[in-house]
């Protein structure tokens, strides 16, 4: 018998703010208040935020370059508006894209370095670069939402491509 994992990717794939906001506390309690003297099965439970994180990760910068049909009918519709409201954070999720590598060299030698450095200091470290992680994909999931009015991408970044964004649809109302 197979299992279908394609519904629960398609969750976490919608979803990911929330469960990147749910586990980001347990895995920052974890590193608070797990020592050496802490039962193994408690050491194995930290593991949980962890793979879910991998998780998140994975899914919210592999999505936004499908566009699928639950994401076409979550299009705002007076986008235009809020999108320039919210002009510095699509600006940020650009920069963060042209500098890729400097923000995955960050969140590489901030969760190494932590590892080596003695208490509180890994604590602290793994701390900053845990919010700093929620804080992308708040940023990410921001600029999916807002992706067909956002100013950068509608001149493709001045390299002449153009992506195709659908037109937003509007939902009916569900009562």
């Amino acid at each position: 018998m197979r299992v279908n994992y394609q519904p629960a990717l398609d969750w976490v794939r919608h979803h990911h703010l929330v469960v990147a906001a749910i586990c980001t506390p347990f895995f920052i309690a974890s590193t608070w208040f797990v020592d050496e003297n802490t039962p193994r099965y408690v050491a194995v439970l930290q593991l949980i935020p962890v793979v879910a994180w991998v998780w998140v990760l994975v899914e919210t910068y592999l999505h936004p370059h499908r566009m699928c049909d639950r994401c076409i009918h979550t299009f705002i519709v007076d986008g235009e508006q809020k999108a320039l409201r919210r002009r510095r954070l699509l600006r940020a999720e650009h920069f963060m894209i042209d500098h890729s590598k400097a923000v995955l060299g960050y969140i590489l030698v901030g969760l190494i370095a932590g590892t080596f450095l003695p208490a509180p200091w890994w604590q602290i470290v793994n701390t900053v670069v845990s919010v700093s992680c929620l804080v992308l994909v708040a940023v990410g999931s921001t600029h999916t939402r807002y992706l067909r009015w956002c100013p950068w991408c509608r001149d493709a970044g001045g390299d002449g491509d153009h992506e195709f964004i659908p037109d937003p649809v509007e939902r009916e109302r569900v009562r």
